[in-house]
């Protein structure tokens, strides 16, 4: 019976060592972290929700310092997301694609300097504190 478990426990050591690497479960992240004055919510990356819980159904506020991480498909794509300072909110993306890859733990520093494009007005263009100031 020893003999046999030993084998066994070996099988099993041997057999889950063996796996090719794109077999490998990789788990591809986004994570944004907000280094801006604003307050930032409603932030998605090519129609995904980034959220503090992902099985929240409302959007959470994202405040100076904070940060939120959320499991995505890699891709390319804008990062969307609203702004509020004081009862001003506006509605922005980013003005460049961000890129993630299959694996990926990528990280987007929404800075006062971060360039955006205000989607109600998309010939406002500018950095973060020039379009919500």
């Amino acid at each position: 019976m020893k003999k046999f478990l030993t084998l066994a426990a070996i099988f099993a050591l041997v057999f889950t060592g063996c796996l090719p690497d794109d077999e490998v479960d990789k788990r591809t992240w986004l994570k944004i972290r907000n280094e801006s004055s604003k307050v930032i919510s409603r932030v998605n990356w090519n129609y995904i929700a980034i959220k503090f819980n992902e099985f929240a159904d409302v959007w959470l506020e994202i405040y100076p310092g904070q940060n939120v991480r959320g499991e995505v498909e890699p891709g390319y794509g804008y990062i969307y997301f609203h702004c509020r300072l004081g009862e001003k909110t506006a509605n922005l993306r980013t003005r460049d694609f961000v890129t993630i890859e299959k694996g990926e733990d990528k990280e987007f520093i929404i800075l006062e300097t971060t360039i955006v494009v205000d989607l109600d007005n998309q010939n406002n263009t500018g950095t973060l504190s020039e379009i919500v100031n």
